[in-house]
């Protein structure tokens, strides 16, 4: 399962050979955090942003055009009762992007979206083994 965004597409290209008859799902649940007004900004933008600004809920701080750590969350918990309902007993990959893979993994773990700043950190093309 990918999002629509070309660059994930092509990361998950190389991988496709090495499964036995896969199925690719293009979804639009896991396509990145929209940043509204800090896209093309540095990362952690809206981070700093919040806290120079004294932004008491980071969490539920939604940019102007933009989406909020909550709003991400919130769809991540739709996939992953699309992930229960659809695919139950089977193995996926999950390709997707940085703040909705850290919202799926605090929901797949049932912790508190609120900690999602001080929830350990992902890396770039890391990969995880889940069971759900």
């Amino acid at each position: 399962i990918v999002s629509p965004l070309k660059r994930t597409i092509e990361t998950l290209e190389p991988y496709i050979k090495f499964l036995d008859n896969p199925q690719v799902i293009i979804s639009d649940l896991i396509i990145e955090r929209n940043a509204g007004e800090f896209i093309g900004k540095e990362s952690g933008a809206i981070k700093i942003y919040c806290e120079q600004n004294k932004i008491k809920d980071p969490v539920e701080f939604r940019p102007a055009n933009g989406e909020s750590v909550l709003d991400v969350y919130k769809r991540a918990r739709k996939f992953l009762r699309y992930l229960k309902t659809n695919f139950d007993g089977k193995k996926i990959l999950l390709c997707g992007h940085y703040v909705f893979l850290k919202c799926l993994e605090i929901s797949i773990n049932n912790k508190n979206v609120r900690d999602y700043y001080s929830f350990p950190n992902m890396k770039n093309c890391e990969l995880r083994e889940y069971e759900i």
